[in-house]
Formats: structure tokens, sequence, C-alpha cells
């Protein structure tokens, strides 16, 4: 029986060619600083010093925007050297800053500063941060949000779909947080989403991500059919799939990064709406393991550059009066790492909410948020959930806002 499956399995594998993938990059814009000290009247040297230092001090902060920074220990930065150390290898392209390049004489030496923009290679520094396992539990995530307009032999699916279980068990595999498949349930069984979903309209999809706290949306299609195969019979059922998938930014409903079709397959021998199943299953599982691929750095990687602009907050502020909710924006608006606003603030039977645009991540957002000084009372934060802070104001006491 073993020998059978195995003869199924390689005339499947010659049926069905692998459709290949192709690896995209994306750039992060950074300015970087490096000095060295002239020696023996050697600027020509100096100067390439202090290149060299500014283009691993333009990596390191690349690294800043994947790693928090309340993680990085005396373990991270060891193997963060080894990264480092190959700092040209994460760059495409850089330029000195016109004016920076200057001498000054500090403490009876020459010092040589010179000033850089480079451009990161976020999704290769990304893929460098993974592979090392040291590392890749402090890389930072968003919240992420699965929907797929899937059938299967022509049927569409009575629960969720099959691909898009598959990303998401990926998805959690790898430390992200998801949107409950629960929630999801709820949320398709809506005439309107379902619609919005099947005909593949990215922004009404993103509006629906970050109403249930995601920041990231995979939205994709994927197609199940019968596969005829000769050599089979009729007691093994075959099928084929086809997957595609966009990395879609809720905030904007952007779409930051479209997959190459994806290819899977699966047999059965009690019917072809199984075999269908499964080959959604494997569609849905390639799409984050393949090598060629990698689309868990996309995610990362292009949700972190695209965040460098500001990425965008929800804050609701339970029982407080509408002057505390102007005093909260002026709070807000002095954190560091502020843009600017978004969306359109309400405020409704002392409920106010506002929607926030900063370079923060979620986490330093939340903590130089918390126990902030707004109209005499001390922010407290009661819930949290993706992008979404629900806030109460507290009487007294308060710490210092960073």
């Amino acid at each position: 029986m073993r020998y059978i499956w195995v003869c199924v399995l390689a005339i499947i594998c010659a049926a069905f060619a692998p459709c290949a993938l192709a690896q995209s990059d994306v750039e992060m814009t950074v300015t970087a600083e490096g000095q060295a000290a002239i020696i023996g009247g050697d600027t020509g040297r100096a100067e390439d010093e202090a290149l060299t230092l500014a283009k691993r001090n333009a990596v390191e902060q690349g690294i800043g925007v994947f790693v928090k920074a309340e993680s990085r220990g005396e373990n991270f930065m060891l193997v963060a050297q080894t990264i480092l150390t190959k700092s040209e290898g994460y760059i495409s392209s850089w330029q000195i800053v016109e004016g920076s390049r200057k001498i000054q004489d500090i403490e009876g030496s020459k010092i040589l500063t010179i000033k850089i923009t480079a451009k990161v290679k976020a999704v290769t520094l990304v893929n460098a941060l993974s592979d090392i396992e040291a590392i890749y539990e402090l890389i930072q995530r968003p919240k992420v949000m699965v929907l797929m307009n899937e059938q299967n032999v022509g049927q569409r699916p009575e629960d969720l779909p099959a691909s898009a279980m598959a990303i998401m068990r990926d998805l959690q595999d790898k430390k992200f947080d998801i949107v409950d498949p629960e929630v999801i349930k709820r949320v398709i069984a809506k005439e309107s989403v379902r619609a919005a979903i099947e005909r593949g309209d990215s922004q009404a999809a993103a509006m629906l991500a970050m109403q249930e706290g995601a920041e990231i949306l995979v939205l994709g299609s994927a197609k199940a059919s019968e596969q005829k195969i000769e050599e089979l019979g009729d007691t093994v059922k075959a099928a084929s799939a086809l997957l595609s998938a966009r990395i879609v930014y809720s905030d904007t409903g952007d779409v930051l990064y479209t997959s190459k079709q994806i290819s899977g397959r699966g047999v059965s021998t009690s019917n072809v709406e199984e075999a269908g199943t499964k080959a959604l299953d494997d569609a849905g599982n390639k799409l984050l393991k393949s090598d060629t691929e990698r689309f868990v750095a996309q995610v990362i990687a292009r949700w972190a550059s695209e965040s460098q602009s500001g990425r965008m907050f929800k804050v609701t502020a339970d029982n407080v009066s509408y002057s505390e909710m102007n005093a909260l924006k002026k709070v807000i608006a002095e954190l560091r790492g502020h843009v600017g606003w978004g969306g359109n603030s309400t405020y409704t039977g002392k409920t106010g909410t506002i929607f926030v645009k900063s370079k923060l991540t979620p986490d330093q957002f939340r903590e130089r948020l918390s126990g902030s000084k707004v109209a005499g009372k001390r922010v407290e934060i009661t819930n949290v959930a993706g992008t979404t802070t629900v806030i109460q104001l507290k009487g007294g006491g308060t710490k210092p806002r960073k």
C-alpha cells in the first residue's frame, strides 16, 4: 500500500509543476553618521573608516525598526554583531549628505565626521534576523487578519476557507497575533463583507481589518479544481489549487505586496471535494513556507517600512468630558514620534475616539501614553486590541512623559 501511495505522489508531483515566486525586497531610507580619527594626516583612510561605521550604524538603525528596544540585551548584541560585520550586504545604495563632512579637534585629536543617507534592504535584513533563533522571538510583528475568496471545485465554503485556516495556522506558528477565527466567521457572515472579499476590494476589506484591531490584512483568492490523471484510475481523486494573496496596510488600504500564484495539490480516496480541500490547505501553507518567497519577511518588512511615515492608532477614552478630550489630544500631540491625526475624531455620550498617526511602535506608543497627565488626571489603559487602545482618566498621580 505504501508503494502505491509513493507512486501516486510521484505522478501528482510531475503533473503539478510548482509555480516559481520572485523574491521582492523593500527599502528603508535612514540617515546615519560615522566618525574616525585622522592619524598621520591620512584623511583618505579616516574617511573610509567613517563611511564604514556610518553604513554599520545605518544597518543597526534598520535592526532597531524590527526589534524591541527593551529586548536588546547582551545576547542580542553578541548575535547582532554577525549581521553588523556584513553591513554593506544589507545596503542597496548610499550617498554622503551634502555639507556633512567636517573635521573637528576633539581632546587633541582630529576627528572626521561624515553623514550618509542609505537604503537598507528590509526583507533581506528581516530574513537574516529570522534565521537567528535567539533574535527571531524579539522581532516585532503586526496583528494580522486573513480574508480569502475561496472556491473548492465550484463550491463556496460554508465555514472558514481551508486556505485561510492554513495561512492563519502558519502565522501563529511564526509568533504572529492574528484576528480570532471566530471573529472572522462573524465578520464574513455578512453578505456585504463577502461581496467585498469576492471582488477583492482592498479598501473595504482593510477598513474591516482595522475595526477588528488588525494592522495588516492578508487578502487573497484561492480556487481548487479537479485534476484528471489517468494513471490514478477512479479509486483516487486528485485536485489542484491556485492561490494568490496581497499584503494590505489596514490604515490606508494600500496594497504593499502581491504574491505570484502559488500551486497546491491534494488527493483523496473518498471524494474530489476532500482532494480540493487538501489542495487549498497545501497552497495556503506554501504561501508562508516557500523558501523562495519568504512571505513572513515581506509582511514584517513592509509593515515596518510603511510605518516609518507613521502608524495609525485608535484611542478610545471612556467617561471623559469634552474638555478632557481636547486635553488628551494635546498630550498625544506632544508625545515623541507624533505625526498627525487621521480619520474623524468623535465624541458621543462621554466616550471619545481619536485616530492618531505616530512613528512609535504600538508598545512604545502605549508605554508613553500610559500614566500621562491629562487635565490633572492620569491615563490608565483598560483594554488593547491591535491598533486600538481603550483608556480611562483616573484622578491623581503621574509618571514623567518620555
